[in-house]
């Protein structure tokens, strides 16, 4: 009687061990394998790219609606969600992720959207994708991805992650694009702006260190010397992996120093020239004028300098102004001669920023008479005042401010040689 009752017992444990094996064989197979797919556009735009899980169907169109030939399009595809990645020369990169599994898309209105291509037997998704002409480095997307937090919570993508500076995220994203990058920044590190979130689109091409962190601070407030934690994602393959070229930044670990004033020009397309001047007060009697002819030095006497010239239109060209002296310094713009279009048709704005507040926001006047060449004399600002008080002028004029010394103008043609162009 007893060695029937163990033998029972066993048969019972051995039938329940089977039983909760056969599930958790059945949980494992239910999740999908990561994979990864990459093409280029036909001439109407689409791209059918399929994984072992999904086939997904992408047209990729211009700002206009007009479909882009030869963009890159790439598909990450995790265990629930996919990535969905597009590029062009000439254009702004930008992402999808949406959902190919049905408990991915739990608690959302479009939860019985997924369909399954019968032939394959993958779900089958159609994403559009729009990609706007690039004019300037960064292009801003106001919104978030609807299933962001499902790509985060995806455990087929692999996500790598680190602390470090501005200096240490550019090398990150010239490491891993050639065209360009996404960009969300979310968290401690979007808050310091006063926003949720930030979405950036960027241009790999022509942008250096300088330009970079200048931007980031124009959009995000962030400073080079911020410690930053952030991600980026990729998917394993077939022993080969593919990193996405998107990276996040969610956590501002440490704020540097943010001590300083920056002045910040903006501009539209034409003129592709404009310049920003900035002259000092008088420091033991002589004022100094920053500008691409001298762009002054942030570690030296007047500790106030000039990022970079840009000669391609949009800009920002940044000067910062790292310890200030007593009196006004004076902001003009020049219209460099020979371009299109005149100061009053560029969309110039200029801002202002005390540590990393936005304390001025001025845009160039659009009814005063311009011509090619002139000058457009913003105002002036004393920083050593606590209130940091602005004093407007707003005037297109023929010449520079009547207030600082005639400015000496360099010849960029003989300043930069071929490698300038102003048309």
């Amino acid at each position: 009687m007893l060695r029937r009752s163990l033998v029972l017992l066993l048969v019972v444990f051995l039938a329940a061990m089977f039983i909760m094996g056969c599930e958790e064989t059945d949980d494992e197979e239910s999740k999908a394998i990561p994979g990864y797919a990459a093409g280029t556009t036909a001439s109407d735009g689409s791209l059918i790219l399929t994984t072992d899980f999904v086939k997904v169907t992408t047209a990729v169109k211009d700002g206009n609606g007009t479909p882009l030939e030869g963009a890159s399009v790439s598909v990450f595809q995790g265990e629930e969600v996919v990535l969905i990645y597009a590029e062009k020369a000439g254009y702004y990169p930008w992402y999808s992720i949406q959902p190919f599994t049905e408990s991915a898309l739990l608690g959302f209105e479009d939860e019985n959207a997924i369909r399954y291509d019968p032939e394959l037997n993958v779900a089958a998704l159609t994403v559009n994708l729009v990609l706007p002409t690039a004019g300037s480095y960064v292009y801003n997307y106001s919104s978030d991805m609807v299933y962001i937090q499902q790509f985060y919570e995806d455990e087929g993508f692999q996500k790598v992650c680190a602390d470090g500076n501005l200096e240490a995220i550019f090398t990150k994203i010239s490491d891993n694009s050639d065209i360009g990058s996404a960009m969300r920044v979310y968290g401690s590190a979007a808050s310091i702006s006063g926003a949720s979130s930030i979405n950036l689109s960027l241009i790999s091409s022509g942008i250096n260190q300088v330009i970079f962190d200048q931007m980031m601070f124009s959009f995000t407030s962030l400073y080079d010397d911020d410690v930053l934690g952030y991600c980026f994602y990729t998917v394993k393959m077939n022993g080969s992996t593919y990193a996405m070229p998107i990276i996040h930044i969610g956590e501002l670990v440490s704020e540097g120093s943010a001590s300083d004033f920056k002045i910040v020009l903006e501009w539209g397309e034409n003129p592709r020239d404009l310049d920003l001047h900035v002259w000092t007060p008088p420091i033991n009697d002589v004022v100094h004028e920053i500008y691409y002819g001298n762009r002054g030095d942030a570690d030296n006497f007047p500790y106030i300098w000039l990022d970079t010239d840009d000669v391609s239109s949009y800009g920002p060209e940044v000067v910062t102004i790292v310890q200030a002296y007593d009196g006004n310094y004076t902001i003009a713009i020049r219209d460099y001669p020979g371009g299109t279009g005149t100061l009053a048709t560029s969309g110039a704005k200029i801002k202002i920023f005390q540590n990393r507040q936005l304390l001025h926001a001025i845009n160039v006047p659009t009814t005063q008479y311009a011509e090619d060449g002139w000058w457009w004399y913003v105002g002036k600002i004393d920083p050593t005042n606590t209130e940091a008080p602005f004093y407007l002028v707003n005037q297109i004029q023929e010449y520079s401010p009547d207030e600082v010394p005639p400015s000496i103008m360099l010849d960029k043609n003989e300043l930069y040689g071929e490698d300038y162009d102003n048309q």
